[in-house]
């Protein structure tokens, strides 16, 4: 055992030398390698669970934790072989809350029966929301968190309603909200307008789920764009000037 923590310990030493240097701009890893919207959601996620208080739109509920990667079961799971409506998992870039992950495969997300907090961010810094996929275009990226957090809900059994925090949140610089770069994505109209649509290609098959769990989740939870720039203030300096370099190295055009 204390052969492996030496190893590891040794190990972490070489990755923060490559990182430092890479920061300073003399080492082997480009800049972007670290300076962008994965790295600044991680640095948040981190500060917040120990420092946010009720205030914070990134607030921790007692007991809630973090992941970053999660994979979110979908209800349009694959009904056999090339199923044409058929979509894997979802990758949530941050969830907070009380669940698990892991209990089947490595990164599958499973929401605790008695969670009281569930909340998935999606971290952009230049691009917007994917706008589907390739089998089903029109089915952005918004909408499939959410329809994914629905599915989360029924197989815990846990109802909305006794969900204090439930919420979908997209983090982007503000000059990109300012510009409209994300459109009526964020709302819950178009998700329940692109999730309907999704259901009505099964026909019927898939109308329970959505008028017993999809419209009960989306009434009850929050949805919205947040900036980096509203959610960095009061967190201290070292993540204010990390997200300055986020937007020189890979932020949209105009902060470069």
């Amino acid at each position: 055992m204390m052969e492996k923590r030496s190893l590891m310990t040794e190990m972490n030493e070489r990755i923060l030398r490559i990182l430092n240097k890479s920061a300073l701009g003399a080492g082997p890893l480009r800049p972007t390698t670290l300076f962008n919207e994965n790295w600044m959601l991680w640095l948040l996620l981190d500060w917040s669970s120990q420092n946010s208080s009720g205030k914070h739109p990134l607030r921790f509920a007692e007991g809630s934790t973090w992941y970053s990667e999660a994979l979110l079961l979908s209800q349009f799971g694959p009904r056999f072989r090339k199923d044409p409506l058929g979509e894997g998992r979802t990758h949530a870039d941050g969830v907070i809350g009380h669940f698990r992950v892991g209990d089947v495969g490595k990164g599958d997300f499973v929401l605790n029966a008695q969670a009281d907090q569930f909340v998935v961010l999606e971290g952009k810094m230049k691009s917007s929301l994917s706008p589907g996929t390739n089998r089903i275009p029109g089915y952005d990226q918004a909408a499939r968190n959410v329809a994914c957090m629905a599915e989360s809900m029924r197989k815990a059994k846990r109802p909305p309603k006794l969900v204090s925090s439930l919420a979908f949140f997209v983090i982007a610089p503000q000059e990109q909200i300012a510009m409209g770069v994300f459109g009526d994505l964020v709302t819950k109209q178009s998700i329940a307008v692109k999730v309907k649509r999704r259901v009505d290609a099964y026909g019927g098959e898939k109308d329970v789920w959505f008028s017993e769990w999809f419209e009960p989740t989306l009434e009850a939870m929050e949805i919205r764009l947040l900036s980096w720039e509203e959610i960095i203030e009061g967190v201290g300096l070292p993540i204010r000037d990390f997200y300055q370099n986020c937007l020189q190295y890979n932020g949209p055009k105009g902060s470069q």
